[in-house]
């Protein structure tokens, strides 16, 4: 932890940030009020994650979840049933997440059948007289489905193509740092009760004894 960088940012963040009770406050469902994943989005505004730094590397965190069938199960093949059902109904987004031959547009049903029925109510209208009022509808159905044609694709060639640019830098991390142990030196930094030249020694120390336990 004693990246000039890492320290640059916690000074900055403990000298400018009011210090909080709660370092990880929560709303009333429980859920936490600071993110502390990243989204990635499909789509050309898709960008790398902030990171520390110049010199931090880049990387998407994901994660993994495994699922192993017991072979003493008297449910098997059930159970082998229910994992087929689930990789093969994969939200869309993961889907073009994960799978590098996703590479075709995902249409947008709902905008493919509203410029359906601008299109045929366009086609009616160009059928009849063309007076004044029957040519302002015609301009304002044309301009109706010209802006329901922008969003014909949920994701789109150009989305498809900004997500491989930075796919490549999805990292799996095999270990979990942050522990109780950790948490609880993040709340005495972020509640005043720790310096950050102290929380970085206390970091250090955690770390290594956490490698020493895991041998590395």
């Amino acid at each position: 932890m004693n990246n000039a960088e890492l320290q640059e940012l916690l000074t900055y963040i403990v000298a400018n940030v009011p210090e909080d009770e709660d370092a990880f406050p929560q709303n009333e469902d429980g859920y936490s009020l600071y993110e502390m994943d990243v989204s990635m989005p499909i789509t050309t505004d898709c960008h790398m994650p902030m990171k520390v730094g110049e010199s931090s590397p880049a990387a998407i965190p994901a994660s993994v979840y495994v699922l192993v069938v017991n072979p003493y199960s008297q449910h098997k093949e059930e159970a082998i049933r229910y994992l087929e059902y689930c990789a093969q109904n994969v939200y869309d987004e993961t889907q073009y997440r994960i799978f590098a031959d996703m590479t075709d547009p995902l249409p947008n049903t709902y905008q493919e059948q509203r410029i359906a029925e601008l299109a045929a109510q366009i086609a009616s209208l160009e059928k009849q007289e063309q007076t004044a009022e029957v040519a302002q509808q015609l301009t304002e159905l044309r301009e109706s489905k010209a802006e329901a044609e922008k969003y014909r694709n949920i994701i789109d060639v150009e989305d498809i193509a900004a997500w491989k640019q930075v796919a490549g830098n999805i990292v799996v991390s095999e270990e979990n740092y942050f522990t109780a142990d950790l948490q609880r030196l993040v709340e005495r930094l972020a509640t005043g009760n720790l310096t950050v030249e102290a929380f970085t020694q206390e970091g250090n120390r955690y770390f290594e004894m956490v490698y020493r336990e895991r041998g590395e």
